[in-house]
Formats: C-alpha cells, sequence, structure tokens
C-alpha cells in the first residue's frame, strides 16, 4: 500500500514538471513567434510611417488630408469584408490541422477565399453606387478618388483573409509580411517613379499606387501559400461548413466592425466638420500614436492559438500564467514607449511638415489611450478565443456608439482634441468593461498581471 502510494506521489510530481515544462514552452513559443512578428511590424511601421510622411511632403496638407480619408475607407470596407473569416480561420483551422481533418481543411481553405471575393466585389459596387448617388452632397475634391479608392476593398479583403490562413499554419512571415512590408514598399517606389517622370503627386495618383502595390502584394502571399498548403495537406475531396463557418464568423466581424468603429470614426467625422488639412494633421497624431500599438500586436497576433488550445484543454493555470505573460509582454514596453514618444513628439510629427506640429496635444491624448489599452493586454483576443466572443462584441458595439455620440458632441466644440478625447473615453470604457468579463468568466485579474 505505502509503495503505491509513493508511485502515485512520484507521478503527481512528474505530472507537475510537465505542466510546467508546458506552460513554459507556450510562453517561449508565443516568445519566439511574438519576436519575429514584431521584426515584421515594426520594419513595416517604418515602412508605412515613411510611406505617409513622404506622401504628405509631395501632396502637402490638402491633398494629403483628402488622400487620408480615402485610404480610412478603403480600410474600414476592406477589413469588413471578410466577414470575420479572416479571424475565424485562426480558430477552425489550428483545430482541423491538429486532428488531421485534411477534408475541412481544404474546405475552409477554397470557400472562405469564394464568400470573401464574392462579398468585397459587392461591397465595391455598393460603395460607388453610394458615392455617385450623393455626389452632390460630397464635395468634389473626394468623389475622383474615393472611385479609385474603392478598387483596392477587395485587394485588402483578400489580402487579410490570407493573414489568417497563414497564421493558422504557423507562418508568420507570409502572414504579415505582404501586408506591412511589401505593399507600403511598393506604394512609395510607385510614387517616386510617378514624380520621376513628371507625373504630379495627387491623391488619384497615390490611390492607383496603392492599388497597384496591394494586387502584387496579394498575388505573392496568395501564390506562395497555396504552394505551402500542397506541401503539408493532402490533396482530399473537400468538405464545406459553409453555414457553421459563417455562423461561427459573424461575432468575430462584430468586433471587427465595432474596432473599426473605435478607430476610425473621428477621422471620418472630421472629414465632414473640417477642412482636408485639419484631417491630415490628425491622421498623421493617429499614426504616430499608433507606433506605440506595435507591441500589442505582436504579442496578439501570436496569443490567438496558444490562447484557442490551452482553453479547448482545459488547462486553466496555463491559460492564466499565459496571459499573465503576454500582458506584461505588451504593457511595459507600450509604457516605455508612449513617454519617449511624447518627449520627441513634436519633432516627429515635424517630420510630415510644420504645419503638423499642430497636432501635438491630439497626440498626447491618443498615447493615453493606447497606454491604457495595452494596460490590459490582449484580453478581448482572450475573451474572443475562449468562446465569450459575443460579450465582447457587445462591449466593442457599445463602446463604437459611445464613440460615435461624443464626437458629434466634441468635434464641434473642440476639433481636433474634441475627436481625440472622445476616441480615449470610448476606449477607457471599453477596456475596463473588458477586465471585467475576464475576471467574471474567465477568473483572470487582469491589470494583477502588471505586477514585476
Amino acid at each position: 500500500m505505502t509503495f503505491n502510494y509513493i508511485v502515485k506521489f512520484k507521478q503527481q510530481i512528474a505530472d507537475g514538471i510537465s505542466e510546467l515544462r508546458a506552460n513554459a514552452t507556450h510562453l517561449a513559443a508565443v516568445i519566439r513567434s511574438a519576436f519575429v512578428v514584431m521584426v515584421i511590424r515594426v520594419a513595416g511601421a517604418g515602412i508605412i510611417y515613411l510611406s505617409h510622411v513622404l506622401l504628405a511632403r509631395w501632396m502637402g496638407p490638402f491633398d494629403f488630408g483628402v488622400f487620408a480619408y480615402a485610404w480610412v475607407l478603403v480600410t474600414v470596407l476592406g477589413l469588413l469584408a471578410p466577414l470575420g473569416l479572416n479571424v475565424a480561420v485562426v480558430r477552425f483551422l489550428p483545430d482541423y490541422l491538429s486532428n488531421k481533418k485534411w477534408r475541412r481543411v481544404n474546405g475552409v481553405i477554397r470557400r472562405s477565399q469564394v464568400i470573401v471575393l464574392a462579398v468585397s466585389l459587392f461591397i465595391t459596387g455598393m460603395a460607388s453606387f453610394v458615392v455617385f448617388s450623393m455626389q452632390a452632397w460630397i464635395p468634389d475634391y473626394y468623389i475622383r478618388p474615393l472611385y479609385i479608392a474603392f478598387a483596392s476593398i477587395t485587394v485588402f479583403a483578400l489580402i487579410d483573409l490570407h493573414e489568417g490562413l497563414a497564421r493558422s499554419f504557423g507562418w508568420v512571415k507570409l502572414a504579415f509580411a505582404p501586408s506591412y512590408v511589401f505593399r507600403p514598399a511598393g506604394l512609395i517606389v510607385l510614387m517616386a517613379l510617378a514624380i520621376y517622370v513628371g507625373i504630379d503627386p495627387t491623391p488619384t495618383v497615390a490611390l492607383i499606387a496603392v492599388f497597384i502595390s496591394g494586387v502584387l502584394a496579394l498575388s505573392a502571399q496568395a501564390g506562395i501559400f497555396r504552394r505551402g498548403v500542397r506541401g503539408v495537406v493532402p490533396r482530399t475531396q473537400p468538405v464545406y461548413h459553409s453555414r457553421y463557418w459563417i455562423r461561427n464568423s459573424v461575432p468575430f466581424l462584430l468586433v471587427e466592425a465595432f474596432y473599426l468603429v473605435l478607430a476610425h470614426t473621428d477621422i471620418i467625422m472630421l472629414g465632414k466638420y473640417l477642412q482636408p488639412d485639419d484631417v491630415a494633421v490628425y491622421y498623421a497624431a493617429v499614426k504616430t500614436s499608433g507606433l506605440i500599438s506595435l507591441i500589442l500586436f505582436a504579442v496578439s497576433a501570436l496569443s490567438a492559438t496558444k490562447f484557442s488550445e490551452l482553453y479547448a484543454q482545459k488547462k486553466h493555470q496555463q491559460l492564466h500564467e499565459l496571459f499573465t505573460g503576454a500582458a506584461r509582454l505588451t504593457f511595459w514596453p507600450s509604457l516605455l514607449a508612449g513617454i519617449v514618444l511624447l518627449m520627441i513628439g513634436k519633432p516627429v510629427l515635424s517630420l510630415f511638415g510644420q504645419t503638423f506640429i499642430g497636432g501635438y496635444l491630439v497626440l498626447g491624448i491618443l498615447i493615453f489611450s493606447v497606454v491604457l489599452k495595452a494596460a490590459a493586454g490582449p484580453v478581448d483576443l482572450l475573451l474572443n478565443m475562449t468562446g465569450h466572443q459575443d460579450r465582447c462584441a457587445v462591449v466593442l458595439g457599445c463602446s463604437a456608439v459611445l464613440n460615435i455620440i461624443l464626437n458629434l458632441l466634441l468635434i464641434p466644440l473642440a476639433g481636433l482634441e474634441g475627436a481625440a478625447v472622445a476616441t480615449t473615453v470610448s476606449v477607457v470604457v471599453g477596456t475596463v468593461w473588458l477586465t471585467v468579463l475576464a475576471k467574471n468568466h474567465l477568473g483572470i485579474t487582469v491589470f494583477a498581471s502588471l505586477r514585476f
């Protein structure tokens, strides 16, 4: 009897050590992968930021404001077009791959591309029709750029979908490099060539360059992805569960939609109330403060599948520890980056031109919102990957509505600063609410993870 107790005790110790090693392995995998993503995103952010600085210099504040307004609309519509499938596949495919459900793997890859293509083309047509119908109420300087910009909606949507597909296979470079490195680099090259041959750098020319660079990036990404899939997935007759996939992607679509409202309502409404010059200044401040978000993005991008796997395996303690580590990896570097950016904010904004320094107060307000969001870590992703995406969507939906209301009230009163305050308040409310959900439904105290 005593011998049996000893054996059982030794087995419990061995199991405990295995659990610790597994948790350490999970966290180490996130750190390694996050580092790769971080390198790509930092390089990409630098190129994207450089592209906006150059465009502002080449076009001037007014034309750059027109370009920024059209770019934001395309970004919003292009990210909505995947219907949430770009995120949902990150839940479906890892499960199918780990269980060798090859027919479902082939099915979700093929059907998701067809759905996204069809929906994005429909959105392009509807957006163009709306502009055509309302052109009497839209300033002339927006009309042509918007028509050209809408051509990029399908390209944006398919790149976003392939990002999710590649992430599901663990192909980090393929997921992020085309969108965040090659596309903006192509934009810079094409605009430089246009200027070199004597073409005026108008918003229309810039948006044509956006479309061409996007097509090139998508072609390379899709081609490499297809070859990669052929190397690891057996050729089988695909099985389609389209209704199930779409039904489960709807909450992700809502989350994505509300995020986009939170992120871009201010710019869209500023375009209604103020001149493109003001939109340009605000846009530069948004892009500058957004550099801090790279840290949260990098950690979130690679935590998704790990959160889902641990929750499915009911390893709640490991999930808690993994999230705690991810939150720490997010917050402290973000706080440091925010402080540094506040110190050098005016010189950085002056890169766009001297008039852009007027956006320094806006930059400070937005930095506060970004750092506070980083303090909660990838809590929204944690909820989405553990079956609480519906609750997350409700929170973000309420925050988005609050953002719209506050922008309507504050932009006429305080202009650019009013828009920044509206966005910051909305982000604070949504972030705090999400942390409460994480505590109530997962037992994870989010802000406790900020201790050293």
